[in-house]
């Protein structure tokens, strides 16, 4: 019986360190931020934008969902670290928070405005940037995963689709110049939010386990 055990005994593939892992990411979303900025260009008045409060709210909420998701992706790949609630629950609590300070903005800009302030407008460029930028940057972090041995794959997936989407939201808001409430709630936010339920739906059929290697 031991003979047999020893028989099935794999070598053991070193993992890269969960900084060096998280740096390979942050660098290929930048890239992909900067490479998106060359081909459309930053909106012409940016300076305008970084003085609003709620854009800088919305930027930085958007930054720091990006960063927390990658980064609790990566350690949930690791056996052992998938009991630690910070790396699951901290990036969806930045996502309600999102969500919910979304949802007053549109509110308040209906009573301002009227009815007509909850239709979005029907330009979809960025809600089709962010699908497109995120199903690319979904690629790099999956292999990171991938390569690791995650006993969630369904969290990892969720947090994957997470900071892919939202890395790509980035660059998208430094191009975008619309900035009624509810074009941000259509065309940023619900992107977001359906690309961390389709990774939390992929996760399980794409990210093998540690019991499946």
């Amino acid at each position: 019986m031991i003979d047999d055990l020893v028989k099935d005994l794999r070598p053991v593939r070193p993992v890269w360190p969960i900084g060096v892992r998280m740096a390979a990411w942050v660098g290929v979303a930048v890239a992909a931020a900067m490479g998106l900025l060359m081909a459309v260009s930053v909106r012409r008045d940016l300076d305008l934008v970084l003085r609003s409060g709620r854009l800088l709210i919305d930027a930085g909420t958007v930054m720091l969902m990006a960063l927390t998701a990658a980064w609790g992706a990566l350690r949930l790949s690791i056996p052992g670290e998938e009991k630690a609630w910070a790396h699951k629950y901290l990036p969806f609590g930045i996502l309600g928070f999102w969500l919910v300070f979304s949802i007053v903005q549109i509110a308040f800009d209906a009573i301002q405005a009227g009815a007509r302030a909850l239709i979005p407008d029907p330009h979809l460029a960025c809600a089709l940037l962010v699908a497109g930028a995120g199903t690319l940057l979904t690629l790099p972090i999956g292999l990171l995963i991938r390569g690791a041995a995650p006993l969630e794959p369904r969290w990892c997936g969720a947090l994957a689709g997470m900071a892919a989407s939202s890395a790509a939201l980035v660059g998208v808001e430094l191009i975008c110049v619309f900035e009624r409430p509810a074009h941000f709630g259509f065309y940023h936010v619900i992107p977001v939010t359906l690309f961390t339920a389709l990774g939390a739906w992929l996760g399980p059929k794409l990210l093998p386990t540690l019991l499946e290697k």
